[in-house]
C-alpha cells in the first residue's frame, strides 16, 4: 500500500498489516446483505 507522507511527492510504501497494528485496527470480512 501506498500511503502519503503528507508533502507533495513524498510518499511511503507500507505493508497493510503493519498500518493496521500501528493505528490498532482490525481486518473483517465485508458482508452483502439480501
Amino acid at each position: 500500500m501506498i500511503v502519503s507522507a503528507g508533502e507533495v511527492g513524498h510518499s511511503i510504501i507500507v505493508a497493510p498489516q503493519d498500518l493496521a497494528s500501528f493505528v490498532k485496527a482490525d481486518f473483517v470480512d465485508i458482508l452483502e446483505g439480501n
